[in-house]
């Protein structure tokens, strides 16, 4: 199955659900994301978190705010991404997320040409 045809599928999932069902509009963004096509994304992922999609649980919700700022990234906006991942941070995510969480914060902000110290408190000590 190609790209188009997994889009049309996950279209009509959630042609099934209520319009503002957050669930398949954060996977009709993935489909998006994953196509390459980053506006169309972008638009899916803001109605996603929009519709409430932090009700549905905060794993979610992070993967949600780190895709937007991949997908904002893409698009060179930088700033707006960071921002994202400082809201996702806040959200509480397990510690598998907050690592993945943080690492992109330091992708981000190598793309910004400079380093926030996001790991300090996270060295181990001897």
């Amino acid at each position: 199955m190609n790209w188009e045809e997994r889009i049309t599928v996950i279209d009509a999932f959630a042609a099934e659900r209520p319009i503002d069902d957050p669930i398949p509009i954060f996977e009709r963004a993935s489909a998006q994301d994953s196509y390459g096509s980053e506006f169309k994304a972008e638009g899916f992922y803001k109605s996603a978190l929009s519709n409430r999609l932090a009700d549905v649980g905060v794993f979610r919700t992070v993967c949600a705010h780190v895709q937007l700022a991949s997908t904002l990234r893409n698009l060179d906006r930088y700033q707006e991404a960071v921002s994202l991942l400082d809201t996702a941070q806040k959200l509480d995510p397990s510690s598998d997320q907050r690592n993945w969480v943080r690492s992109f914060q330091l992708l981000c902000n190598l793309s910004l040409d400079h380093l926030v110290p996001i790991w300090r408190g996270n060295a181990r000590e001897n």
